[in-house]
């Protein structure tokens, strides 16, 4: 009984902090990703100012003269290690998560699981206290009516002692 309400207490342990990291996770991605694109943009507008002023030609290049921009690969590369950081950071706060609200689960409902363990002790003993005299009334009554010589009077007085 207590393992499944424990099992239940560590899923809704996890739904909460997984809903939390997620969503942690997506703002930082939408930020991240905003700043990259931003610096994409700066780092573009600087190389054509720079371009205007005639500043940065490089002709010691081998191919010749070239204008450097940013490479739109190495920013969806980065866009998806990005990615993949934050899926290995929730996949540890999973499992992490899931250990400790485990551990925890069992910390709460051990109080519980203890009362209820030491009611149903007393519910035993209760019973078989009550079970001892009820038997040795129901005893007393059957060899009173099996015995045809004593009196209801004499009965009570034998067995009131």
């Amino acid at each position: 009984m207590f393992q499944k309400a424990r099992i239940k207490l560590t899923t809704l342990y996890l739904t909460i902090i997984m809903s939390v990291s997620l969503m942690f996770s997506l703002a930082m991605y939408r930020v991240l990703s905003f700043e990259i694109s931003r610096f994409e943009r700066m780092q573009r507008l600087r190389l054509e100012r720079q371009l205007e002023e005639g500043e940065f030609f490089l002709p010691s290049h081998p191919r010749g003269p070239f204008f450097p921009v940013p490479d739109p690969d190495l920013l969806a590369e980065t866009r998806q290690r990005i990615i993949l950081s934050l899926v290995t950071v929730n996949g540890i706060v999973l499992v992490l998560s899931g250990g400790l609200g485990y551990m925890l689960a069992g910390r709460t409902l051990r109080p519980i699981e203890t009362m209820v363990d030491e009611q149903n002790r007393f519910i035993t003993d209760a019973s078989h206290e009550l079970k001892t005299p009820l038997t040795s009334l129901r005893l007393s009554m059957e060899v009173f009516l099996r015995s045809k010589k004593q009196s209801l009077s004499e009965a009570i007085k034998n067995y009131s002692r």
